[in-house]
């Protein structure tokens, strides 16, 4: 072998050791240990044992000279790994990713090879290639990575951890979704993106991975404070993913750039495991370790189709930082349900902002789902919300995801701009004692059937002053008093045969100055319900009426309060009393 002494396998199992004690990788380290420094100062020597373990077929003066008359940019996998074969070729890539990157120069993958995940990198385990730092990694037209599956509910295809300044050009990964026999676990990732900073991937290909296809965050567990910096992802694509598309769980400046996600969650004949999201926005981590944090990042213009859910976002912990704009048109097609905002934890800080949700297609369950906990400070903000389906339904349904937190109230949650070709309604939660005590919900002002409230439970309320429903006609489906100051100035009560437990509802008119239409709703199916309204100040013969009253179909009035003054009424329609 060209003089060179081989290692022995031994060294298969704690990695490449070079002459001289210098250690090109390792797969097996603790969490506490300090990653050994990439191999700047590796000598031709020191790598051309390195290649004698890579590939005995190719000495080192062999790849270089490939290097120099192929008129190479970078070092091609080939010289070092062999393609199409199914046995693993993971440290072999690995020695010539490392050899690439210590010259300056990319390391470029020119075929389909099949690697296994089985390495432990810094308390990472199942790990595939490891990114390193200074490095550019390239994949052809038809390059990819497959995966071996060892039916593991773990595995990191290619991950990035504790390393800067990184590069990562059309990589395309396949896992084991398909094949695999593991009856458990959702922690099968594509890509994984952990602690690291400045790394661009471009135009990544992901699919069919037992969990998720990318995955920015920390590693569960870890005791440093530090989050994936300065990550730029663009135009990911991903098919196939059984929990996630991708997963945002941790970041700084973290820009992912028009992703298109399809077919997560329940495919193939294989189940998926929840919440099976194109993109999940979940800041997590283990009890007692540094908070995850989301800021200053941005997610453009994605696009989920065929999955269960298009987009989640679900923040469970105290003290949270989430500082997230999803930017442009989100386009949502072929879901089994839309889009989900859950928040339960406490004093967290931040805003997430929308600009557009998108339905190209109609949901075939709710549109929105939504639990907001009022006592965090972290606002929720989503400018437009386009459901133009025929006569299709557009529905706001409370979660009973979250039902267990101090004080029981909803709010910080905006939403502009509702388009809908039928009837948009909110679901009151199910659970008793809650207050929706700042939700705005403002319709297209095209829209002119309004927004319907609808209420399953008698002690759940609409409260407070930030809470407005509707910018046009609001239709009211609820059996309790509603103030008219938390909707917009057109309501139409509907007391359905639904709500025929309920006591027949009022709308008060204290303290709103505005001019009103209140009225009966044309959609009333039960005859003789009334509409009532209370907070009046109207002049008869012996006083002053405060309230009015009729059971006419299709009733309504025009009136306004006037502050320290008598009620006018403006015109109506239909049999009116007033006491």
């Amino acid at each position: 072998m060209n003089g060179w002494t081989w290692l022995g396998s031994a060294a298969l199992l704690s990695g490449i050791v070079l002459l001289g004690g210098v250690t090109l990788f390792s797969d097996s380290r603790s969490s506490d240990t300090t990653p050994e420094p990439m191999s700047q100062s590796l000598t031709d020597s020191d790598m051309l044992q390195a290649n004698t373990y890579a590939r005995s077929n190719n000495s080192m003066q062999d790849i270089e000279n490939k290097f120099v008359t192929q008129n190479q940019e970078g070092y091609l996998a080939s010289w070092f790994a062999t393609p199409d074969i199914k046995q693993d070729q993971v440290l072999k890539l690995q020695a010539g990713y490392d050899y690439a990157t210590s010259k300056g120069k990319p390391f470029i993958i020119d075929g389909v090879y099949h690697i296994k995940a089985n390495r432990t990198y810094i308390g990472t385990q199942n790990v595939g290639l490891i990114i390193r730092d200074n490095s550019d990694l390239r994949f052809t037209p038809h390059a990819k990575l497959k995966l071996i599956s060892e039916n593991n509910e773990v595995y990191n295809i290619v991950v990035a951890r504790d390393v800067d300044n990184y590069k990562i050009s059309n990589p395309h990964l396949i896992g084991d979704r398909l094949t695999s026999k593991a009856r458990d676990g959702e922690w099968g990732y594509g890509l994984t993106i952990y602690e690291s900073s400045n790394g661009y991937i471009e135009k990544p290909v992901i699919e069919n991975v037992w969990g998720d296809g990318i995955y920015i965050g920390k590693e569960w567990g870890t005791k440093s404070k530090q989050v994936p910096t300065n990550i730029t992802v663009v135009e990911p694509f991903v098919s196939g993913a059984r929990r996630n598309g991708l997963t945002l769980a941790s970041g700084d400046n973290v820009n992912i750039i028009r992703p298109r996600i399809q077919k997560v969650g329940d495919s193939d004949g294989i189940e998926g495991t929840w919440p099976k999201a194109c993109i999940d926005v979940e800041p997590e981590g283990a009890e007692g370790a540094p908070p995850p944090r989301i800021v200053n990042s941005v997610i453009e213009s994605p696009t989920c189709k065929g999955s269960y859910w298009g987009m989640s976002t679900s923040i469970f912990r105290d003290d949270i930082e989430v500082s997230l704009h999803i930017k442009g048109k989100t386009t949502l097609s072929n879901l089994r349900a839309g889009v989900g905002f859950y928040l339960s934890g406490a004093d967290n800080t931040g805003r997430i902002l929308i600009d557009e949700l998108y339905y190209k297609t109609p949901t075939d369950l709710t549109p929105m789902s939504l639990a907001w906990n009022k006592a965090s400070n972290l606002d929720l903000e989503i400018n437009k919300v386009t459901y133009l389906h025929g006569g299709a339904d557009f529905g706001i349904t409370s979660s009973d995801i979250i039902t267990k937190f101090p004080g029981k109230q909803f709010g910080n949650v905006t939403i502009n701009n509702i388009q809908a070709g039928g009837e948009i309604s909110y679901t009151l939660p199910e659970e008793s004692d809650f207050i929706i005590n700042g939700y705005k919900f403002l319709a297209d002002e095209k829209n002119s059937k309004g927004i319907s409230i609808r209420q399953k439970s008698t002690s759940t309320s609409l409260g407070g002053k930030d809470t407005v429903i509707g910018s046009q006609g609001t239709v009211v489906k609820t059996g309790s008093d509603i103030s008219s100051v938390k909707f917009g100035n057109e309501i139409w009560v509907e007391p359905s045969a639904s709500n025929r437990r309920f006591k027949e509802p009022s709308v008060s008119t204290l303290g709103d100055y505005r001019k009103l239409k209140i009225g009966l709703s044309p959609s009333t199916k039960t005859t003789g319900n009334s509409c009532n309204i209370k907070g009046l100040k109207i002049k008869k013969a012996n006083g002053f009426s405060t309230t009015a009253q009729s059971k006419t179909p299709d009733c309504w009035i025009e009136l306004q309060n006037t502050e320290g003054g008598e009620t006018k009424i403006f015109d109506s329609y239909g049999a009116w009393t007033f006491n």
